[in-house]
């Protein structure tokens, strides 16, 4: 069990197989990752023996991942330190997973593929919205069957709502200084042909993305 007054460590007993006396062999392991959290002074108030940190073998030694980005620091023997391998505080929106000693190229670029995956299920949610509001509040004049909740209002108004937003300019874009101020620009719209529902030109919203990446994000944020 791990206890309140447990600074961060961890026992285990690894048995080597070998039917031995001496095969029970008493493992202490760091709960955190870093040369912070390095175990030392291992004493103990067992009776009949004692254990101090000469009886034990380090096999893996607490230290903290070091790496050098484009030559930063200049400086030999001196690193950009941190406690995990998974490194995302150095280069902005990047997450670097360290495996091995050495060198890497690290290429950006945007996931444009991700991005229109997630823009399609934001108007697939959003038509999921409208067809069960037009089916709650709808009546079959053929069967003379109702909607449960034909003739409410607030279903109205929010169905009225979600298409006033997107198809207003985004409050705080300026037409003539953003490349962008509605999503009409980027190629989501309203299909007439489809009784209004929202849906993408993927040639419009591709052009976009490809022209100004940052001003579609505006759009959204």
């Amino acid at each position: 069990p791990i206890y309140s007054s447990n600074p961060g460590v961890r026992a285990s007993i690894l048995n080597d197989g070998m039917g031995l006396s001496t095969s029970y062999h008493l493992v202490l392991t760091g709960m955190n990752t870093g040369a912070a959290y390095k175990i030392t002074q291992i004493q103990d108030s067992f009776t009949g023996g004692t254990f101090s940190s000469n009886d034990f073998t380090v096999s893996q030694n607490a230290q903290n991942s070091m790496i050098k980005v484009d030559g930063y620091p200049p400086e030999s023997g001196i690193y950009i330190q941190r406690s995990t391998n998974s490194i995302s505080d150095v280069i902005s929106g990047a997450m670097l997973s360290l495996v091995g000693a050495g060198s890497a190229t690290v290429s950006i670029s945007a996931d444009l593929s991700t991005i229109q995956k997630d823009l399609a299920t934001f108007v697939n949610s959003v038509n999921f919205v409208l067809d069960y509001i037009k089916e709650q509040t709808k009546y079959d004049s053929e069967t003379g069957k109702a909607g449960v909740m034909l003739g409410n209002y607030s279903y109205q108004i929010v169905a009225s709502r979600i298409n006033h937003i997107l198809t207003s300019n985004v409050s705080g874009l300026v037409s003539g200084v953003d490349p962008y101020t509605n999503l009409a620009q980027i190629g989501i719209k309203t299909n007439p042909a489809e009784g209004g529902k929202w849906e993408i030109d993927t040639l419009t919203l591709t052009s976009a993305l490809l022209a100004n990446l940052e001003g579609v994000k505006k759009l959204f944020i």
